[in-house]
């Protein structure tokens, strides 16, 4: 654990400066508007399983509200785009109010790759975008569409062995095959009050 937090207090600083946004002649509105004239900031920064490299979301240059997924490996000491949000999907979001609703309880804000998850192996990322799930391997540095549905994908994550990704649709529990594609309807008695797998309201709140 020592030894990661020093890994990361390293990374911290280079990641930062090559973020950086560029110079710009300065007003008094521009150095208290947004973004920061220090650039956006990385954030859900992740060790990878295996320790070699630390991932994080960034915003666009362009767009610091669209978030996009990259790394930064400790062997080389190098930034790389991993995935690049706008390459996937690049229109608006239509949210419901479910969806608007959970993103503001979970103080989640902004545009593109906002939350993601390693698996076990540290072989493969997933991560929600515009409400269907993407699986990111590694090894061929491809993006794979796990759902394509009106339908948006919450709660997503892999199975401790990584054969399967489990998620919540329309307030019921799914698992889906990560080798075949093939869904399981795990309940089928979600809505209304009824929302498997997910906490209660309160719940959600302290969380």
């Amino acid at each position: 654990m020592l030894k990661k937090i020093k890994s990361l207090s390293l990374a911290l600083p280079v990641i930062a400066t090559a973020l950086n946004v560029s110079a710009e002649p300065l007003s008094l509105e521009r150095i208290f508007d947004d973004p920061s004239l220090a650039g956006k900031a990385p954030v859900q920064l992740k060790f990878s399983p295996d320790g070699s490299r630390v991932t994080y979301l960034q915003g666009k240059a362009d767009d610091y509200n669209r978030y996009d997924l990259w790394e930064y490996n400790l062997k080389d000491n190098k930034n790389r785009l991993l995935v690049d949000s706008a390459a996937l999907f690049s229109g608006p979001e239509n949210l419901s109010d479910e969806e608007k609703a959970r993103r503001e309880r979970q103080r989640i804000f902004g545009k593109g790759i906002l939350e993601y998850k390693w698996s076990k192996d540290g072989k493969a990322l997933l991560f929600p975008l515009n409400g269907d799930l993407y699986y990111y391997d590694l090894a061929s540095a491809k993006s794979r569409k796990l759902t394509d549905t009106e339908a948006f994908e919450t709660d997503a994550r892999f199975s401790p062995k990584g054969h399967y990704v489990s998620f919540i649709r329309e307030q019921n529990l799914y698992a889906l095959n990560l080798k075949t594609g093939q869904e399981i309807q795990l309940s089928k008695d979600g809505g209304g009050v009824i929302k498997n797998g997910m906490a209660e309201f309160v719940a959600q709140e302290e969380m």
